[in-house]
């Protein structure tokens, strides 16, 4: 089974351009975020995330969060 893993999707993000990204109620981790957060810090044309309902805690909310230091476009 091919499986679109959050890690696919952290390489993808940044060769398709994309303006909104809805990964709600997709179980992902801290983990998962980390990779995600290294994507998004030069991605140029994502402007909305949904990482709703998932199991991100405090690991995974600080990577976000250094992401968006140099990330302009996600508001």
């Amino acid at each position: 089974e091919d499986k679109c893993t959050v890690e696919r999707v952290a390489l993808v993000v940044n060769i398709v351009p994309c303006r909104i990204l809805d990964l709600g109620f997709n179980s992902i981790k801290d983990t998962e975020v980390t990779s995600l957060s290294e994507a998004l810090k030069s991605n140029t044309t994502l402007t909305e995330l949904d990482l709703g309902d998932n199991e991100v805690g405090d690991t995974g909310v600080t990577s976000l969060s250094e992401s968006l230091k140099t990330n302009t476009t996600l508001t």
